[in-house]
C-alpha cells in the first residue's frame, strides 16, 4: 500500500516529470552535434569513393606504363619505338607511299548516273 502511495506522491511525480524534461532537454542539445559528426561521415564517405576511384585508376596506369617498359626493355620494342618517334628506317628500307585516286576520279563516277549504271550493266 505504501507503494501506490509513493506513487502518486506530488513531489515523486514532478521529479520524474523533471528527469523526463532534462532528458529530452539533453537529446534536443546533442542534435546539433550528432548531425555535424553525421555530416563529416557522409562527406567522408564520398571523398574515400573519389579515392579509391583515383587509386583504380593510378593502379591501371602503372600497369600500362610497366608493360610499356616491359616492351622498351626488348630490343624489338626499343626498335618500334625509335622508328615511331623518330621516323628511322634500317638500311636497304625503302618508304612506300599510298596515294588516293584523285577527286575529280570520284566525282565523275558518282555523276555517271543511269547511263553508267546500265553501261556496268551491259559490260560496256
Amino acid at each position: 500500500m505504501t507503494s501506490f502511495h509513493e506513487r502518486n506522491n506530488p513531489l515523486y511525480l514532478l521529479g520524474k516529470r523533471l528527469l523526463l524534461l532534462c532528458i529530452f532537454g539533453a537529446i534536443l542539445l546533442m542534435i546539433p552535434g550528432v548531425w555535424k559528426v553525421y555530416m563529416q561521415e557522409r562527406e567522408s564517405r564520398t571523398l574515400r569513393n573519389e579515392a579509391v576511384g583515383a587509386l583504380s585508376d593510378l593502379e591501371a596506369r602503372e600497369k600500362r606504363v610497366r608493360e610499356q617498359i616491359d616492351t622498351l626493355n626488348t630490343s624489338r620494342g626499343l626498335e618500334t619505338a625509335l622508328r615511331e618517334q623518330f621516323s628511322l628506317a634500317k638500311e636497304g628500307e625503302n618508304l612506300i607511299i599510298v596515294v588516293g585516286r584523285p577527286s575529280s576520279e570520284i566525282l565523275s563516277e558518282k555523276t555517271k548516273g543511269l547511263l553508267g549504271w546500265f553501261g556496268n550493266l551491259v559490260g560496256w
